[in-house]
């Protein structure tokens, strides 16, 4: 399980907000969270982005220690393959809701 420390120079804190925080379109969304790496601290409301960088930690293109999820203030632990241990409501969750309404 990694809990990255964001007092440590080079961790991005990435806090998922429902609405309010940076927004990506799906085509350059990979781009986005590229560019954000190495920041202190993001707010973003776009669940991609969150799936971009759990996938540059699965691919070996970052370290999990380089970045911490947060929602609602708590963090998310996750694991060397991006993998995020505890996943609560309302967190990401948007799609999943609407395709268990279509299915």
């Amino acid at each position: 399980m990694t809990w990255p420390n964001p007092n440590i120079k080079g961790v991005t804190v990435v806090e998922y907000m429902a609405s309010g925080g940076m927004i990506a379109a799906d085509g350059n969304a990979l781009e986005v969270a590229r560019r954000l790496i190495g920041r202190t601290y993001i707010e973003v409301s776009t669940g991609l982005i969150i799936d971009w960088f759990r996938w540059m930690i699965c691919t070996g293109e970052i370290n999990a220690d380089q970045i911490q999820f947060r929602f609602k203030g708590e963090i998310l632990p996750h694991d060397e393959h991006g993998r995020i241990s505890v996943w609560p409501e309302g967190f990401h969750d948007q799609t999943e809701k609407i395709l268990s309404q279509l299915l």
